[in-house]
């Protein structure tokens, strides 16, 4: 009977160890599924942060090199316009520069024409004045001759009558015009040898009609040869002989 007892005991107690362990195992392996479904989470939430991260990565890689495609190719073409603007100006320099090496040869070939165009005015005009001299001291030298021979006339006739009567002395003006009419016609007084005497002239006719005669300053006598030219050379027609 206690053997009975105990055995049903025993029993009771296999079951209930059993169960014990079948609720362990059951808890166990509820705990295990529970375990392994949350790394599964883990793992499935790890994969989905890892597969994100290479998208953002992607896309952030992505949008990088575009960044630097479009600063590569916008600092290329700073580059480029910066090199044909340094070619531009390069050129405009180099065109300037010919322009004004042109300019200057253009300036240079006008100044050198015109410096021998003023050389050749100024020849011209020394050519013309010294032919105009050249013919003012023939004029010149001729109308001075002439004078220098009325002079010396007058002298001789004021030495040769230096004696006489005061009245006398003076030449008169019929002779004074005559020498005038022979001096206006470009001869000498010396070689016509001739003499008027008072009655074949009239004192105020002489006056009137004597305008060189009142330019050598013969007013009722004559002057000195040197006087005379000493006059001459007072008068603007002196310069124009010169």
């Amino acid at each position: 009977m206690n053997k009975i007892k105990e055995t049903k005991n025993n029993n009771e107690f296999a079951g209930k160890e059993r169960e014990r362990r079948n609720r362990k195992m059951h808890v166990d392996q509820r705990k295990i599924q529970e375990t392994l479904d949350s790394q599964k989470q883990e793992e499935q939430m790890i994969q989905m942060l890892l597969k994100k991260q290479n998208e953002e990565q992607q896309i952030a890689y992505t949008r990088w090199r575009n960044e630097k495609w479009q600063a590569t190719k916008t600092q290329n073409k700073v580059k480029k316009a910066e090199k044909l603007d340094q070619e531009r100006i390069e050129r405009n320099i180099l065109i300037a520069q010919r322009m004004k090496e042109e300019a200057e040869a253009v300036e240079a070939e006008r100044v050198a024409k015109h410096q021998e165009q003023i050389y050749s005015v100024k020849q011209a005009r020394r050519e013309e004045k010294a032919k105009r001299r050249r013919v003012n001291i023939e004029i010149a030298s001729e109308v001075i001759d002439l004078i220098m021979d009325v002079a010396d006339e007058a002298f001789d006739f004021q030495v040769a009558n230096k004696d006489k009567p005061e009245e006398e002395k003076l030449m008169d003006k019929g002779t004074w015009r005559n020498w005038m009419n022979i001096f206006t016609e470009g001869k000498k007084v010396s070689e016509q040898n001739i003499v008027i005497t008072k009655e074949e002239g009239s004192q105020d006719e002489v006056k009137e009609t004597d305008p060189l005669a009142q330019l050598l300053g013969a007013k009722d006598g004559v002057q000195h040869p040197f006087l005379m030219v000493e006059t001459i050379k007072n008068e603007p027609i002196y310069n124009d002989f010169l």
